[in-house]
């Protein structure tokens, strides 16, 4: 994981912008700061939050990231004044809010990746569900176009953004899976090995391993030394929001394929894509 470089830089106990309350730490909102001015990196965010224009509004989130560095602005368990949705809202009292900056003299893409990081290591640490990581735009619909950028698929959509949050916190790459929250084992690929003889050796279907590891392309094709998933025989069924949250990781593949695979492990492709759409519209 990228060094996260974090500076603490709280704002002032008291100030009309540091209500104090508990915040229950449910969920992480991402925001983009929306100054493109030379130098509106996340030093400047801090000394802006702490100063009194911040405090009239009020205005207040936990961290600003920028490509370089970020500064953290509040505890983490203490509410804050950045998801629009009221003091008594979901947003502003249940979630750590980000802000990613957009100065103009800064590399987005950079940034974006450290935020990444970020949100990676507070719902690891804090255990929150990626579900529950979500635009702005989620708890302030009719009226913020927030993440703006990420939004309009820059540098990359927020579907990807999400893909790249649970790869880090899977801790492992594609061709090493964990195990699916159905439960499983991993095993090695041996020169000679075939997917139909793993299935039969394990007493499984054949769909049902190929439905475990969406990662193999060409289920003809392995190679030894990979890392494969077999799923436990009558593992306990996923819940839908589990295998949509597989969907997005890229676990299933794509298109028709995904489709096959859903349908060989026993689930609904329509209901499960219909879940997706709805997670990465921050629903």
């Amino acid at each position: 994981m990228a060094n996260l470089n974090i500076t603490q830089d709280f704002i002032p106990q008291g100030r009309r912008n540091r209500p104090g309350r508990n915040n229950p730490m449910q969920w992480i909102t991402v925001h983009e700061t929306g100054n493109t001015s030379r130098g509106a990196g996340a030093r400047n965010h801090a000394r802006f939050v702490k100063g009194d224009d911040a405090a009239r509004i009020p205005v207040s989130w936990h961290y600003t990231v920028d490509d370089t560095e970020t500064f953290q602005h509040l505890p983490e368990n203490e509410t804050a004044f950045h998801a629009g949705d009221g003091p008594n809202g979901i947003g502003n009292s249940q979630s750590i809010g980000i802000e990613i900056a957009v100065n103009s003299d800064g590399n987005f893409e950079r940034a974006v990746g450290r935020a990444i990081a970020l949100v990676a290591d507070i719902c690891r640490r804090r255990n929150i569900p990626l579900v529950n990581v979500v635009q702005h735009n989620h708890f302030s619909p009719g009226n913020k176009n927030c993440p703006q950028n990420i939004r309009a698929g820059r540098p990359f959509s927020w579907a990807e953004f999400i893909r790249r949050v649970g790869r880090l916190l899977e801790g492992g790459t594609q061709s090493n899976p964990p195990a699916p929250s159905g439960g499983g084992i991993t095993y090695t690929v041996r020169r000679g090995d075939t997917l139909s003889g793993i299935a039969r050796s394990h007493g499984i279907a054949l769909a049902a391993l190929v439905a475990a590891n969406p990662q193999i392309s060409n289920p003809d094709l392995i190679i030894p030394g990979h890392v494969i998933v077999v799923p436990w025989v009558g593992a306990p069924t996923q819940s839908i929001d589990e295998i949509a949250r597989e969907v997005i990781l890229g676990r299933w593949g794509d298109g028709a394929e995904r489709v096959r695979r859903l349908t060989a492990a026993g689930h609904n492709a329509s209901v499960v894509q219909r879940r997706v759409n709805e997670i990465l519209a921050g629903r």
